[in-house]
């Protein structure tokens, strides 16, 4: 018995794979992992973050179909949205670190109150003031509401009589004041009674329940979202069984 082994031939066929295959296998393999990894991206949102909405948890993403000539796609978070914030813009203080972002509300805040800017209005999610959605936050209607009631507020307030403002829902602003003519003007507007902490507060059965706390300087966060470390760890524990399955599929 004789046994005869023709390596030029294999090595023609394993040169083949590496020309033509291997580029592709390496398409697949990339589009595959695309999918894992935003998966483990939305599974690490959960572990982040108490109340998450659907809008939020769908936001990672990956752009650019793998193709032979091209065998790579990007990962990233939706950086649209059709009213407030994208998510690529609210999650980044989350993923780095750093000052909170700067959203619509606390910039027309910024232009419409004196003396504001360097100044967060932090609302007070779990308030007896608050319409909350399913997720237990103020609702983006609210937001709305509380502006509008604001500038509603500052246009009469100086000339209102005390305790005529408090409309059932509507919404009233309380600065900071630091002088005695400014704190006198601002218990003329309000009425009797001990005046609130800084803030804006929402008329409830007749009296002011805070809605929103007014800080004094920007908070900053810290890291929550670690999104490169979960990308990471996801890329390294599938991309070898997902390239395996496609050798299989497709050799």
């Amino acid at each position: 018995m004789s046994i005869s082994f023709n390596g030029q031939k294999l090595d023609r066929e394993l040169d083949l794979i590496v020309r033509v295959q291997l580029p592709f296998l390496a398409a697949v393999t990339v589009n595959r992992l695309g999918t894992v990894v935003r998966q483990a991206l939305q599974h690490e949102m959960k572990d982040s973050f108490k109340s998450l909405s659907a809008f939020t948890y769908k936001s990672p993403l990956y752009r650019h179909l793998a193709t032979k000539a091209q065998p790579y796609t990007t990962i990233y978070l939706r950086d649209e949205a059709t009213k407030g914030q994208p998510p690529s813009t609210y999650l980044l203080p989350q993923i780095l670190g750093g000052m909170v972002y700067k959203t619509r509300f606390q910039e027309r805040l910024a232009s419409q109150l004196s003396n504001y800017n360097g100044r967060y209005m932090f609302p007070l999610h779990e308030s007896p003031a608050a319409k909350r959605n399913q997720q237990g936050r103020i609702r983006a209607s609210q937001y709305v509401e509380a502006l509008y009631g604001i500038k509603a507020f500052e246009d009469i307030r100086a000339s209102m009589r005390p305790g005529r403002y408090r409309t059932e829902g509507s919404h009233v602003y309380v600065p900071y004041v630091g002088g005695r003519e400014e704190l006198a003007k601002v218990y003329r507007a309000i009425g009797k009674g001990r005046l609130p902490q800084p803030g804006i507060y929402r008329v409830k059965s007749g009296n002011l329940t805070q809605l929103f706390r007014q800080l004094e300087a920007v908070p900053s966060v810290q890291k929550r979202f670690d999104f490169n470390y979960a990308a990471e760890v996801a890329v390294q524990a599938n991309a070898g069984a997902i390239f395996d399955a496609a050798v299989k599929q497709f050799v």
